[in-house]
């Protein structure tokens, strides 16, 4: 009897930690299928130079290779490494910095906290 709960205990022990085993192989394994870098585009709402240089300043943080802003297509193209950011946090950055994107709305006291001529929504294009 003692012997059969023994071996109980130590088959229990072997199966939870092959069990942690496939799960951190796994885990490995799809963290190695991601692209080394990532090309995209997509719009972002701005108005002028000053624009440009703030989206394209915003996105000069880890994990961004690239990013250009194209004041007349209101483009933005840009390479990203999505092992050291997401495609969501670079959307998020340039709306908490007051500039709408094709995913997500600017932060409205940021799009406020811009200059008049920034106010892409209020203002002809220069």
């Amino acid at each position: 009897m003692l012997f059969n709960s023994l071996f109980m205990k130590t088959t229990t022990r072997i199966f939870l930690v092959y069990c942690l085993l496939a799960i951190s192989g796994a885990t490995l394994r799809a963290q190695d299928a991601l692209p080394k870098i990532v090309e995209t585009s997509f719009k972002v709402s701005g108005v002028c130079g000053e624009c440009k240089e703030r989206i394209e300043t915003t996105l000069d943080t880890k994990g961004v290779k690239f990013a250009s802003w194209n004041q007349d297509t209101q483009m933005l193209t840009l390479a990203f490494q999505p092992k050291k950011i997401t495609e969501e946090k670079i959307h998020n950055l340039l709306t908490e910095a007051g500039h709408a994107t094709e995913k997500a709305e600017a932060n409205p006291v940021a799009y406020q906290n811009l200059p008049g001529c920034c106010q892409y929504e209020s203002v002809a294009p220069h």
